[in-house]
This record gives structure tokens, C-alpha cells and sequence, in this order.
């Protein structure tokens, strides 16, 4: 029999996992990671990044998680990508 401390873990960790598992499973949805990249190979790092952003958003305001440290994200001025 688990104790108090256990099923809480086990619970608060179940429940993490299932957000990172169904994260996963909508970028694999997305394309991105899931089949073959067709753009410019130098592309594929801001989509990726961009694909990512929108998927953390989504996720912390879907659970209400408000995370420590924020980056500031300033717009590119290169339009050769």
C-alpha cells in the first residue's frame, strides 16, 4: 500500500506526463517532427522553435502554469530565412 506522499507524487507526476506525452503527439501531428522536413533546411530550426513557443503557450494556459523566467522575444530584422 502506498502512502499519502506516494499517491500524491504519483498523481501530480501522471498527470505531467500525460501533458508532455500529448505535447509530443501534436508536434508529431504538426509535421515537424514527425516526417520529413521539406523546406530550406536552415528554416528548420525557427519553425521548429516557432512550432514549440505555440505548444508551451497553449500548454501553460491550458494548466495555468506560469513559468520563472521569460525570454523576451524580439522580432527578427533578417528576412533572408
Amino acid at each position: 500500500m502506498l502512502s499519502n506522499d506516494d499517491v500524491r507524487y504519483n498523481k501530480n507526476h501522471s498527470r505531467l506526463r500525460i501533458i508532455v506525452e500529448h505535447t509530443i503527439c501534436k508536434i508529431k501531428k504538426l509535421g515537424v517532427m514527425g516526417t520529413k522536413f521539406r523546406n530550406r533546411l536552415r528554416r528548420y530550426n525557427n519553425i521548429s522553435d516557432i512550432i514549440s513557443g505555440l505548444l508551451n503557450f497553449r500548454v501553460c494556459s491550458l494548466t495555468g502554469y506560469q513559468p520563472k523566467n521569460t525570454v523576451k522575444v524580439v522580432a527578427s530584422t533578417d528576412h533572408n530565412c
